[in-house]
């Protein structure tokens, strides 16, 4: 008997949904990106919070985190029971993006710094996150309910995820670009993030609602019963699959946040604090790891198992390369050889991972229709809950541990002179000269205006504005800071860089070998089954109506 490897069932996905559904997501995670990737980076370069309130923060993002992903299954549950005109999943898409996108701006833009600032800082996490979860959960739970066909599921879990990493890749490259170094809008940082922020925001809503003006969801079966908390954590705690792919997914992003969460500070630690070096990194090492466009030919090669197997490796492959070439070279000079080796290794971590994840996003959507076939139930919105529901717990534990390793190294004591710098030149560009800020930048600095002025001159700028040149202090006064760290403190935040993330991803591999049993060949058999019980209830209500019908007839002419 032939084995049964692909699932063919289903309408057929339209072009229509593929890509106003994946398009969607490029708005999206350019806002993820500045919140996920450079909202620590603002805080402590911008914010002039100290050690204590460093970890303080810290803390408060750990406990948020924690909180907000043990609601994800009750507004899961939630967006199981919506029924509106609009459809199930896009009302909250809406309104989530548009509030989420307000609430993100007003945290990177609000001018409190210090305790006033620790002080705002978990009112208005906890508002992001809320906002954050509606159109979260209420994306991703769309994607399994436009097709159950296997090729048409790869297709749309890639296209949605590279396009999500192109608008994660354009944020890596104008936000530090345009934050940090002589290309700063306003010259500093806090204008910058204050106009990445507003543009960011403005790009999420226009995506998003170009995804839910133009994608066609299915017709919806009426409402089942309301489900209350406990039967919410009931239908996931049935689901064994779910449960063990819920323990891939936050060992894995343990890992992989672990290592996007740490580049920043690291690059800016060694090659200096300049934006074009942590957009070029981000940027080439992304695009030369981007090989999930090709997911959906690998996967007509080779199964989920093997690409896995193989892409872990990979990223295995590149975390120690990484760390060998940055911590046998840290007591030298950076140079443009050591970067670029740095961004051959993050090119195979950022492969290496991304095959990973793609299986992950097929794997949790497949675990749907086990739980139809177990239960007789879809229960998408509950059941998609559980991915970002991990992927924040994932992201709670890296806040936890940036706050043991900071602490230890004292990263905080170098960040908040670069703060106070930030500061000062916002100060001085606005005000002129003659404030105490002005005194205190040109004591940072170790240099008078005039040799800034004549650098600037020496170095093709034959008119250097007053901005220009307060930017050139900024600058040598920041290089003083980070020539300041010990070369022993950037090999351990090296080490958190790649050492710890090798290893809760490789762990995540493993249990997503020995524990998830939905291969294809078993996930086309459920689909088959799931079909064959539809069917087999269609049957049965037509032989019910067709028995039910004479019987009035014959009433009829009783009656009669």
């Amino acid at each position: 008997m032939e084995q049964v490897t692909h699932v063919t069932v289903g309408e057929k996905l339209s072009n229509r949904n593929l890509w106003a559904f994946s398009a969607g997501g490029i708005g999206r995670d350019m806002s993820y990106g500045l919140w996920n990737s450079f909202l620590l980076t603002c805080i402590m370069y911008t914010k002039g919070i100290n050690a204590t309130q460093l970890t303080t923060i810290l803390l408060m993002m750990t406990i948020c985190r924690i909180w907000d992903a043990v609601n994800d299954p009750i507004m899961g549950g939630i967006i199981e029971r919506t029924r509106t005109k609009w459809g199930k999943f896009k009302p909250w898409i809406m309104i989530g993006a548009v509030t989420n996108a307000l609430i993100t701006f007003t945290i990177f833009a609000v001018p409190l710094r210090g305790m006033d600032f620790v002080i705002f800082f978990p009112f208005a996490y906890l508002l992001w996150d809320i906002t954050f979860t509606m159109n979260d959960i209420g994306y991703w739970a769309m994607l399994p309910s436009l097709s159950s066909n296997d090729n048409d599921r790869n297709k749309i879990s890639t296209l949605a995820n590279i396009l999500a990493g192109i608008g994660a890749g354009i944020a890596g490259i104008i936000i530090p670009i345009f934050t940090t170094g002589k290309w700063a809008i306003g010259g500093n940082a806090i204008t910058g993030f204050t106009v990445i922020a507003a543009i960011i925001g403005v790009v999420f809503i226009g995506c998003q609602t170009m995804t839910s003006c133009v994608v066609r969801e299915k017709p919806l079966p009426p409402a089942g019963e309301k489900i209350g908390i406990k039967e919410m954590f009931k239908v996931i705690f049935k689901n064994d699959q779910l449960l063990w792919m819920a323990l891939v997914m936050i060992v894995y992003n343990l890992g992989s946040s672990l290592y996007f969460a740490s580049t920043t500070n690291f690059i800016y630690f060694r090659f200096g604090y300049k934006g074009t070096f942590a957009a070029t990194f981000g940027t080439l090492g992304g695009l030369l790891g981007g090989v999930s466009i090709f997911y959906p030919l690998f996967a007509k090669k080779f199964n989920r198992k093997q690409i896995s197997i193989a892409g872990i490796s990979t990223a295995v492959v590149g975390y120690i390369l990484m760390f060998v070439i940055g911590a046998a070279t840290m007591k030298g000079p950076a140079s443009a050889g050591i970067f670029a080796g740095l961004i051959v290794s993050a090119a195979l971590i950022t492969c290496g991972q991304t095959m990973f994840y793609m299986v992950q996003t097929i794997s949790i959507a497949n675990t749907i229709e086990y739980n139809e076939w177990k239960t007789g139930k879809r229960e998408e919105g509950i059941i998609f809950s559980v991915r970002p529901f991990m992927a924040k717990m994932g992201s709670a534990l890296v806040v936890a541990f940036q706050a043991i390793i900071y602490g230890v190294l004292g990263i905080a004591n170098f960040t908040n002179k670069i703060s106070d710098m930030e500061n000062n030149t916002n100060i001085i560009i606005a005000g002129g000269t003659g404030t105490p800020e002005y005194a205190e930048l040109l004591g940072q600095a170790g240099i008078s205006y005039e040799q800034a002025q004549a650098s600037l001159v020496a170095s093709g700028n034959a008119t250097p504005s007053f901005a220009d040149v307060i930017g050139e202090l900024k600058a040598v006064g920041i290089q003083n800071v980070l020539d300041g760290v010990d070369p022993n403190t950037k090999i351990w935040m090296l080490f958190g860089l790649t050492i710890l993330p090798m290893i809760f991803v490789v762990a995540g591999l493993i249990i997503w070998c020995k524990k998830f049993k939905l291969d294809e060949k078993r996930y086309a058999e459920i689909v088959l089954a799931n079909e064959e019980t539809k069917a087999q209830k269609a049957r049965e209500a037509e032989l019910a109506e067709g028995e039910v019908a004479p019987e009035v007839a014959a009433d009829d002419n009783v009656v009669a």
